[in-house]
């Protein structure tokens, strides 16, 4: 005995005989044509489709009539009657009110019968579509699997069933307001036909166009080769709007070049047809997930949040700018504590297993080193940077393309590079590694936090003077690429990129993708020297400071002061302490950085 019901409706358009053998109950939806009313579906006789498209293709008036509330409780109350629980796979709620109905029948008859599990799935699908996601959900519950393990794999899995559709007759479709009479006008004097999918939210709309029938029709099977996944595994569906002929040239196309033995073609339900019109051909399969056709590659974009460089007015900005992307599946995590992007990208990570996640970072240079370093393994991660902290020293690297980083969408829609990294034995950075007086200067910033209320100056300026005073320099033993030198240094600089703290340039161009990065040594002791440093290196007047500003290529570095004691170090903002002996490599295009498309180095 099957050990739940399965219930659907009639728009899943199966087969009588699969309905039959697998017990499925369809709740039937109705068309109305010219004022008389016809059920879709009769458990006894089953339907026959080609009426509807003969009235249709005479242009006559039609319309569909949906589950209702009261048909909904009344079939269902019948299969709790016999002490079975239900789970519902639905039409999609964006193209019918269906779903609501049987949702409302449902909470009725919860209330009714508590002892029984009653589930209700939004398909987001349509047609064969929802057919074919009610042939998985059946599967697994013929392999014996419980009502809440199915449930559960049917909401993780619904978008992976995908939709391709074609028209021939555009009357259909400005009939329904989906294109003006311009529009249809213009492409049957053009024989433009239009590709149409259902999105990640149930909803029918317009992929792109095709001169002519016979291109249309390729274009499905070119979609298929895109996005499906083993489709010589699976059974194909095919929808056809009373024109066989054209769905077997698309099965014929899908046998040849994807290797498929099954498929599975049926006259598409009418109360799609009306929609769509005869002519119409559909492909239904397993595949990418739909949001891939929107936002490339990824399933969903992480937004982590430093509300210390954005604020909470930041966030809710953020928020309203990818409300506007059309489709896009994001989630916005903030940070709460300084270094809290480690454990939320771990958290994240465990939270959306087996998915595949584009991250962005929302901050400036320390919150994106962070972020990095909350993987165990970055070489299969892309990553974002969506600057708004004080310092984004990284990005000027673009030159004038770095503004582009600003605009939010331009990074959803972005594409990737492959950039170089630091890569130490205690984290990773993405810009500078540096010890010294830049480190002092580091936490030193943070007793003035509260000034860059007033502006970057004043607060920068204040550390700068404190720092120069505070710092001492140290004994340090050195290997640069096997180079070993010993020496009294106030400040050494690892760079990847060119600029650090905001404006003190390493050098005037820099490669992030040939695993050679700029280092600077500083030997000076004058607090006065020390002033005179930092302003020159500011203006890069690098001529001026050859007595005591060393400056040339790395990529693998060892470094330890001589007397044994702990090196504190600043990797992009973050102060790493207590650690005596320090391995740097520059780790060549080790990163994949999203930019905006076009923007190149």
């Amino acid at each position: 005995m099957r050990k739940f019901e399965i219930m659907t409706d009639s728009t899943a358009n199966l087969p009588k005989m699969m309905i039959d053998v697998y017990g499925i109950h369809v709740l039937s939806m109705r068309i109305i044509v010219e004022g008389e009313e016809y059920p879709i579906y009769n458990k006894e006789e089953g339907v026959s489709l080609q009426q509807f498209y003969d009235m249709m293709r005479e242009k006559k008036d039609m319309s569909t009539v949906t589950i209702t509330v009261d048909q909904a409780y009344k079939e269902t109350k019948e299969i709790l009657l016999r002490g079975r629980d239900i789970l519902y796979i639905g039409f999609s709620s964006a193209l019918s009110e269906s779903f609501d109905s049987v949702c409302q029948a449902f909470s009725e008859l919860q209330k009714e019968f508590p002892d029984r599990k009653l589930y209700a799935v939004d398909s987001l699908a349509a047609a064969l579509g929802e057919g074919l996601f009610v042939k998985y959900v059946v599967e697994m519950r013929e392999e014996g699997k419980e009502i809440d393990e199915v449930y559960h794999w049917a909401l993780q899995n619904r978008l992976y069933f995908c939709h391709e559709f074609t028209v021939e007759d555009l009357f259909y479709l400005k009939r329904g307001g989906r294109i003006s009479s311009t529009m249809a006008l213009l492409g049957s004097t053009l024989s433009i036909r239009p590709i149409l999918y259902v999105d990640d939210k149930g909803r029918l709309v317009n992929l792109g166009a095709a001169r002519g029938r016979r291109s249309s029709l390729d274009n499905l099977v070119d979609q298929m080769k895109k996005y499906a996944i083993a489709p010589e595994n699976q059974t194909i569906y095919i929808n056809h709007g009373d024109c066989l002929e054209d769905a077997e040239y698309v099965a014929d196309r899908i046998r040849a070049e994807m290797g498929v033995k099954d498929i599975m073609i049926q006259v598409l339900d009418p109360v799609i047809g009306v929609h769509a019109g005869p002519g119409t051909v559909a492909v239904f399969y397993y595949g990418e997930h739909r949001r891939k056709r929107i936002a490339g590659d990824f399933h969903t974009h992480i937004f982590i949040v430093n509300p210390y460089s954005g604020g909470q007015t930041f966030t809710d900005e953020l928020r309203k700018q990818l409300d506007e992307i059309e489709g896009l599946n994001y989630y916005i995590f903030t940070t709460r504590y300084p270094g809290h992007e480690k454990e939320l990208v771990k958290q994240i990570l465990n939270m959306f297993e087996g998915e595949k996640l584009r991250f962005y970072c929302c901050g400036g240079s320390g919150t994106m080193r962070n972020i990095m370093n909350g993987f165990d393994d970055i070489s299969d991660v892309e990553i974002a940077f969506y600057p708004c902290g004080l310092t984004n020293d990284f990005l000027k690297v673009f030159g004038e393309d770095q503004v582009r980083f600003k605009d939010i969408k331009e990074l959803v829609y972005g594409e990737v590079i492959d950039v170089d990294y630091i890569r130490t034995n205690h984290g990773i950075c993405l810009n500078t590694f540096s010890t010294g007086l830049d480190s002092v200067m580091q936490k030193q910033q943070e007793n003035y936090y509260l000034l860059y209320l007033f502006g970057r100056n004043l607060p920068y300026s204040m550390s700068l003077i404190e720092s120069i005073f505070k710092s001492k320099p140290h004994e340090i033993e050195l290997s640069i690429d096997g180079e070993v030198s010993a020496g009294k240094y106030t400040e050494l600089v690892f760079g990847n990129g060119f600029v650090l703290g905001g404006n003190l340039f390493l050098d005037n161009d820099t490669d992030v993708q040939d695993g050679t990065g700029c280092y600077c040594a500083v030997q000076m002791e004058s607090k006065l020297g020390l002033l005179s440093y930092s302003r020159n290196i500011k203006k890069k007047r690098f001529d001026k400071m050859t007595d005591y500003l060393f400056r040339g290529p790395w990529h693998h570095v060892l470094l330890r002061r001589r007397d044994g004691k702990p090196l504190d170090v600043n990797q992009d903002g973050e102060i790493v302490r207590n650690v005596v002996e320090w391995e740097l490599e520059l780790v060549q295009k080790g990163l994949h950085l999203v930019v905006p498309k076009g923007v190149t180095l």
